[in-house]
């Protein structure tokens, strides 16, 4: 199956075939609108995301040939709009068949489990080469993820941007320090944080492209690559803490 992305945006290409290469779809690239209009007939396109905030004039006619060759079960179309889009514009694009509107940004990392969310709506056979769930880490979460350099020997930090029972994403908040990290490589003694705990971890770079894709491959404390503490504070208390989060901001907020 293909997704073809309308953008300007090359990074976001890696992005998608990070979150969408295990669903086996192939991820095509197109930074010309008028050329993907022209395309629009290819019997191998099963999904267009087209980010409209890159190019706002070209989606309705885009969107009006492609619903005049093919309906919204054979050619998933979702429009990624930016967090101002026009009530207008997004009646127009239910009028003309869009299968979904997202208005976010991008990059948020929630807006990706959204998109895979509304493909295993179209798609609910898709396969998964991933064995378990990842989740977006949001900030009350409190997971934070830290290792030194195994050659440098610089500490490196920065944000968790999901995690699993297997492995993290992480963005270094120096890339320009992890560039060197190749796909295999392992760092022991890696420090994960999950609320006040704290887990020695041995990990393996699996994926190096500005991110960090990371698996998990020994845990101090367990003796293995896995460690169920991972799964009890992400799974069963993150409702607990989302509502702890929301009850201390409008505490803040009141007393201000």
């Amino acid at each position: 199956m293909k997704i073809v992305f309308i953008s300007y945006d090359l990074y976001l290409k890696e992005i998608f075939e990070y979150h969408f290469k295990p669903l086996g779809f192939e991820i095509e690239h197109k930074k010309d609108p008028v050329q993907a209009i022209n395309e629009i007939n290819r019997d191998d396109i099963d999904v267009i995301f087209y980010y409209e905030r890159d190019y706002p004039r070209h989606w309705k006619p885009l969107l009006k040939v492609l619903r005049e060759r093919k309906t919204k079960k054979e050619t998933v179309f979702i429009l990624i709009t930016h967090k101002n889009f026009a009530f207008e514009e997004a009646a127009k694009a239910i009028y003309l068949q869009s299968n979904a509107i997202i208005t976010d940004n991008i990059y948020n990392n929630r807006v990706i489990f959204r998109l895979e969310d509304i493909l295993r709506r179209y798609f609910p056979d898709l396969p998964d080469s991933r064995k378990s769930s990842r989740y977006p880490v949001e900030e009350s979460d409190r997971i934070s993820f830290l290792f030194t350099h195994p050659d440098q020997l610089i500490l490196i930090t920065g944000r968790v941007l999901d995690i699993s029972v297997e492995g993290i994403r992480f963005y270094p908040k120096a890339t320009q320090r992890t560039q060197d990290l190749k796909p295999g490589q392992v760092i022991p003694c890696c420090s994960l944080m999950l609320g006040d705990d704290i887990l020695t971890v041995n990990i393996e770079i699996v994926q190096n492209n500005q991110f960090l894709g990371c698996k998990f491959t020994f845990f101090q404390d367990t003796q293995s690559g896995k460690n169920p503490k991972i799964r009890s504070y992400v799974f069963e208390e993150r409702y607990v803490r989302r509502i702890a989060s929301h009850i201390k901001k409008k505490t803040e907020l009141l007393s201000r």
